[in-house]
């Protein structure tokens, strides 16, 4: 056999397959419900800390006892310094222009009164400590879990066995369906798939993490006390304000060309 045909069937046995994929969504899911029964009654504002950091864990195990790469298929890589604050203002206005899609959203499928009161009540600090808890887990613990997940393991896994443009088409489909919430599919499909891209650009998650975190942050915003006058600037009836959306797209769009120039300015250093 030959030494090229040893390193394929090395590299082969060394990625995960579509069985592990089926495993950790399946996994993932059985943890939330977990979560929702069990440990969420005890673990109050925590409760988003701890359940994202036990699906990380265990899918860290999992893929130990695979024998996989694991921070490789975790796509745990560094990105240059100079294009973080591209990238965050690039997750800022991605936030404002998300919002906006789920107002627009919200108009053919509006969410329930009672998803809405558990919402208020899962995202209402009742002290500092409690804000902590919800800020650290929603928008830095979650974000790096899932994107880890999401777009490390199932959307690599899919970018070694098809295109590019279906393995971040159908990992997005499955972000979105995993999270059980039929009026938020569409935005979190949106989502997956900005973050898919950047994740395959990048060959790491640090830019989705970002952007991904930069949602959760604003998703949650109850929590800073926006001033009626904050909110009379930002909305425009159900709407976010055009003026506003018209700047996030030109930041979006500027963000994104300044990070990618940063970005090819490292490939083509670690080229020479």
């Amino acid at each position: 056999m030959s030494e090229e045909n040893n390193r394929k069937i090395q590299k082969i046995s060394t990625t995960p397959d579509i069985i592990d994929v089926l495993v950790i969504c399946w996994g993932v899911i059985c943890i939330a419900f977990l979560a929702e029964a069990t440990w969420s009654k005890w673990t109050g504002k925590a409760e988003f800390i701890i359940t994202e950091s036990i699906l990380l864990l265990l899918a860290w195990i999992y893929l130990g006892i695979r024998r996989l790469s694991q921070p490789g298929m975790f796509r745990w890589r560094s990105v240059p310094a100079g294009s973080i604050p591209y990238l965050l203002i690039m997750a800022a206005a991605a936030a404002i222009l998300l919002d906006e899609l789920d107002s627009l959203v919200g108009l053919v499928i509006p969410i329930p009164d009672y998803q809405l009161q558990n919402l208020q009540q899962a995202f209402a600090p009742n002290s500092f400590s409690e804000a902590i808890l919800i800020i650290t887990g929603v928008a830095i613990v979650a974000p790096i879990t899932e994107e880890s997940l999401f777009r490390g393991v199932v959307q690599q896994t899919f970018e070694r066995r098809w295109d590019i443009t279906s393995a971040v088409l159908v990992s997005s489909l499955i972000f979105s369906v995993i999270h059980l919430q039929p009026w938020w599919m569409i935005q979190q499909a949106v989502l997956a798939v900005l973050l898919g891209y950047l994740s395959w650009r990048w060959n790491s998650i640090i830019p989705a993490v970002i952007v991904h975190g930069a949602n959760n942050m604003w998703a949650i915003r109850n929590i800073a006390g926006l001033s009626d006058e904050f909110i009379r600037i930002y909305t425009w009836g159900k709407h976010v304000n055009p003026v506003l959306i018209a700047m996030a797209l030109v930041t979006f769009t500027f963000g994104l060309i300044k990070s990618e120039q940063v970005r090819r300015s490292r490939a083509i250093q670690d080229q020479c």
